[in-house]
């Protein structure tokens, strides 16, 4: 029986999952970005939600660049970002309570 892996686990789909984080992150930088320039929003709440994207983005790039791709950094970042914008208004104003009181 020969042993194969499944397709999900790949080397193209790590890489092209890879690109979608970092497209992504790129994306949700510039909303949050936007935002705080066009609406008003808090400034330090509002980079401080961009970080985890800034971080994975970065992460994604990095592992692009040195091949190193991996399926489970796909994950992970899926999971981060699921939480971020789950959690986001909360968190925006715990920062907001931290930082002006």
């Amino acid at each position: 029986m020969e042993n194969k892996q499944a397709p999900i686990f790949s080397e193209k789909y790590a890489i092209t999952g890879t690109r979608i984080v970092i497209i992504f992150s790129a994306v949700f930088i510039f909303m949050k970005l936007f935002a705080i320039v066009s609406q008003g929003l808090w400034l330090l709440p509002n980079l401080l939600i961009c970080l985890p994207a800034l971080i994975l983005g970065f992460l994604g790039y990095w592992f692009l660049k040195n091949k190193r791709a991996h399926i489970g950094f796909v994950v992970f970042a899926l999971v981060v970002f699921v939480v971020v914008r789950l959690y986001e208004e909360q968190m925006q104003l715990y920062f907001y309570q931290v930082f002006h009181t």
